[in-house]
């Protein structure tokens, strides 16, 4: 939204950061409030700024509060590397690929898998 930058980092964490001020405004991910338990790989913030998602080689993505920095939910279904993330415009839906060579679509509020396009029988 030009406000936020997101970066996602090998500590096992996320942050957010004012492109005004350049300073780091919130971290995601932490011995307190949980988190992804292998590196952050993808980052999204939300159109609306109220929300991010990550992804991580821990085959899972959080969906994260941006005011209050805590996990909102946790995608988990991949059987590889979740290598990127995306969140509809509306917030309502968690898009992840994957190595597994699939591509889910999640609903937000329940953290129910919608749609699987691909195959994880790759072995690679």
């Amino acid at each position: 939204n030009g406000m936020y930058l997101v970066t996602g980092s090998h500590d096992l964490t996320a942050r957010l950061w004012g492109i005004q001020s350049g300073k780091q405004m919130r971290t995601f991910g932490t011995k307190r409030r949980g988190g992804h338990k292998a590196e952050v790989y993808s980052v999204v913030l939300s159109p609306d700024s109220s929300c991010l998602v990550t992804s991580s080689w821990d085959k899972t993505a959080i969906l994260w509060n941006v005011n209050t920095g805590k996990e909102i939910r946790n995608f988990a279904g991949h059987h590889r590397h979740v290598a990127s993330v995306a969140i509809s415009s509306d917030n309502s839906r968690i898009v992840t690929g994957s190595w597994d060579t699939t591509v889910r679509i999640w609903d937000a509020k329940t953290g129910k898998q919608m749609i699987r396009v691909g195959s994880s029988n790759r072995q690679d």
